[in-house]
Formats: C-alpha cells, structure tokens, sequence
C-alpha cells in the first residue's frame, strides 16, 4: 500500500522549487516532510488552521512549524473587523 500524498504538493512553491533563497538542504526536507511526515509540514498547518493558502508566507519552510503559531496570531490579528 502506498502512502498518501501531502495535498499542497501539488502548486507548493517550496515543493517545487519556487521560493527565493532554497536552503541547500532542500531536497532533505523534502523528503523527510513533503514525501515523508507531511502532518509536521509549517506550510500545511497554515493552511490546516487559517483554511486557505493564501495566508502562507513565501518564506516559509515546511520543516519551520514552530513559526505556525506566531504567523496564525499576525493573520488572526490583521483579518479581525
């Protein structure tokens, strides 16, 4: 049996190689977290939490989740009425 696919790979702009400033260590997180425990994926907590993937900054890196919680209270803040 198969492992599932995250559901970002597709149009992730780390997955593929679309971030400015790739750490040299890219393909290593992408095997660990892309193809490997994606549910530890910063990238798609964003997107788990806030709904959308708007909302996930350009220079985020999947293997930076403890950022989640401080990019999700700025993103809370900024869209409160």
């Amino acid at each position: 049996m198969s492992k599932p696919n995250c559901k970002l790979l597709e149009g992730c702009k780390f997955f593929s190689n679309e971030l400015e400033h790739m750490p040299a260590f890219a393909d290593k997180i992408k095997e660990q977290i892309c193809l490997g425990d994606f549910s530890e994926c910063a990238r798609l907590a964003v997107v788990n939490i806030l709904g959308d993937r708007k909302y996930v900054p350009n220079d985020l890196f999947p293997n930076q989740i403890s950022k989640v919680k401080f990019i999700v209270a700025e993103i809370v803040k900024r869209e409160e009425p």
